[in-house]
């Protein structure tokens, strides 16, 4: 809401957003951030693409050595191109050396749309779930089953107008500065996705 605000008075979202998203880490993560992060028994992995010497690395981090590796890691994941900032990559440095950052989507292949692969060493991952604000049916999201997929249901109505509409206002939702009540409706929209999959989740678990 804050960051919404903010850019809503600057003008737009565009080109705007990482430094605020950076301001409000700073302000809001706990000093032991990485301590809670690393102690959970299910691993948090965050992920990004490292370029450095025309070599791509892609980086899904499980582990953080400080606060501010969590907050450069989540900075990391959130670089979309020409949008979270005006610029292609986020430029960082490691060891003296210049590399390149860029947002978690371009890590994995097309049918996952940017939901990340979790080492195949990490402990306690019994199941996958992808989550998506688009539906999973129109973005073409088909790495998990249905029963594994926590997304709006596509719109109903006659002819595909009516999901192309309903495509455009997610997108223009997700690019675009909007009011609070809008953002709170977001909010409330994937909160009601999410309980919409536990009640199927629980009766199937009942069923058997």
């Amino acid at each position: 809401m804050r960051i919404n605000k903010k850019c809503r008075e600057a003008g737009g979202a565009r080109g705007r957003l990482l430094g605020l998203l950076q301001q409000e880490l700073e302000d809001q993560l706990p000093l032991d951030a990485h301590h809670i992060l690393n102690s959970r028994d299910a691993p948090v992995g965050l992920a990004y693409q490292e370029i450095s010497f025309f070599k791509a690395e892609n980086i899904v981090q499980t582990e953080f050595e400080s606060r501010e590796d969590v907050i450069q890691a989540i900075l990391n994941s959130s670089m979309f191109l020409f949008f979270s900032t005006n610029f292609p990559f986020r430029l960082n440095f490691k060891e003296g050396q210049p590399v390149l950052a860029r947002d978690g989507y371009f890590t994995v292949p097309r049918e996952r749309f940017g939901c990340p692969l979790l080492p195949a060493d990490s402990n306690n991952v019994d199941r996958e779930v992808t989550i998506s604000v688009f539906p999973h049916s129109v973005i073409g999201l088909t790495a998990s089953l249905e029963a594994d997929s926590i997304s709006p249901a596509v719109a109903s109505g006659i002819g595909d107008d009516t999901v192309d509409e309903q495509i455009k206002e997610l997108f223009r939702r997700a690019t675009q500065v909007s009011s609070d009540e809008v953002v709170w409706d977001m909010y409330e929209s994937g909160q009601n996705d999410a309980s919409k999959w536990i009640q199927k989740e629980e009766l199937y678990q009942n069923i058997n």
